[in-house]
């Protein structure tokens, strides 16, 4: 109800009825928006003659189904443009190629490969397996003391994303209080 009065309240509709045209002719206009009305029932009952009412109520629930289905398809294209669904199709198919399958996964390996090569410049005495023989404890503690200090350097500089808890960095402490 409220909406209701925000629209005959508006500005817009209250200039149009306060016009004088509008004041003067207001009987003969309502009675032709009635005719109208009138005519369209009129039509409509008309087409809808043949029919008993279930199929009416068939034909308006499948009127709506459909007219729901071009809405959607017609929000999708105003949303995504008409070439993005096509574009992204042909990548689709094309990507299934045996030339293009082989070179995005040549492509992949080399990326890969410059990762990890990046990566072990960056990292000294990396370890990706366990010693043969075991190593003292003070050994392990000061390895890990190493790569913590490595590391948070990197963190430091920005070059690590990801959460970090870190008990004795007084930045991130003022920040949890």
């Amino acid at each position: 109800m409220e909406h209701l009065e925000s629209v005959v309240n508006h500005p817009a509709v209250v200039a149009v009825v306060e016009h004088p045209l509008v004041k003067e002719n207001w009987e003969s206009l309502s009675e032709a928006i009635m005719k109208c009305f009138g005519y369209a029932r009129d039509e409509i009952n008309h087409l809808l003659d043949p029919f008993d009412a279930f199929q009416i109520c068939l034909i308006t629930i499948a009127a709506v189904f459909v007219f729901g289905i071009i809405k959607k398809i017609l929000t999708f294209i105003w949303e995504e443009g008409i070439f993005t669904p096509i574009r992204r199709g042909l990548w689709e198919a094309l990507k299934k190629t045996p030339c293009v399958k082989k070179k995005i996964a040549k492509e992949i390996a080399k990326n890969r490969e410059s990762f990890r090569k990046h990566a072990l410049k960056l990292r000294e005495n990396p370890t990706f397996k366990l010693p043969d023989r075991g190593m003292n404890p003070r050994t392990i503690e000061q390895r890990i003391d190493k790569w913590s200090d490595r590391d948070s350097k990197f963190w430091k500089d920005g070059k690590i994303s990801g959460c970090v808890y870190y008990e004795e960095n007084e930045e991130l402490k003022d920040l949890q209080d």
